[in-house]
């Protein structure tokens, strides 16, 4: 099945539940170590709050990409039946930017002053769907904050290194999460 957005042959384990605290201090310097790029989005129809700007304005430095009018990203699709349905201009509004950061201490340092929680980036507050690369396009983290889902793409052998460096951290296989969440 996999996750919208996501192109990929290894496996996706879902997580349960909310990851704040030293959970999410650990996980966070894990996706450090172990990504070089991160990407955040933000709705084209939603105006973002003061808050979303300034944190947006701060990371301006590390921008490597913006991709505008995106439909699609990693944890989202927003599927073309609703322009049918609702109109091709409502679609169109619909859309959003994605930017794509360069992801090093300096970064990892901001996010855990701002933040203290993995499902924290919601919008309009903060931009939404943090996602972390380990290279363009290859995703380790998706997630979709304001429906409190998180998945990690990896290997066996990779999930058992998250588990091991980040002690709190529930995983669950994709299978096992629609079963009991779907």
């Amino acid at each position: 099945m996999g996750l919208a957005g996501v192109k990929t042959d290894l496996p996706v384990w879902f997580i349960k539940g909310d990851v704040h605290g030293d959970t999410y201090r650990n996980l966070m310097k894990y996706i450090c170590d172990h990504c070089r790029y991160f990407s955040m989005v933000t709705r084209d129809a939603i105006e973002l709050e003061a808050n979303a700007q300034r944190f947006i304005e701060h990371l301006r430095p590390h921008l490597k990409e913006t991709r505008e009018k995106q439909f699609e990203w990693p944890g989202t699709r927003i599927a073309r039946e609703y322009e049918e349905l609702l109109g091709k201009d409502w679609f169109e509004m619909q859309g959003a930017t994605v930017r794509i950061y360069d992801c090093n201490e300096d970064i990892l340092g901001y996010l855990l002053r701002v933040t203290n929680s993995l499902f924290q980036f919601v919008h309009p507050s903060y931009p939404e769907d943090f996602t972390c690369y380990r290279d363009l396009d290859n995703p380790l983290l998706v997630t979709v904050a304001h429906e409190e889902i998180g998945a990690i793409i990896a290997g066996d052998k990779e999930r058992e290194n998250i588990e091991k460096t980040v002690p709190g951290l529930k995983l669950v296989e994709e299978k096992r999460f629609r079963e009991e969440f779907g």
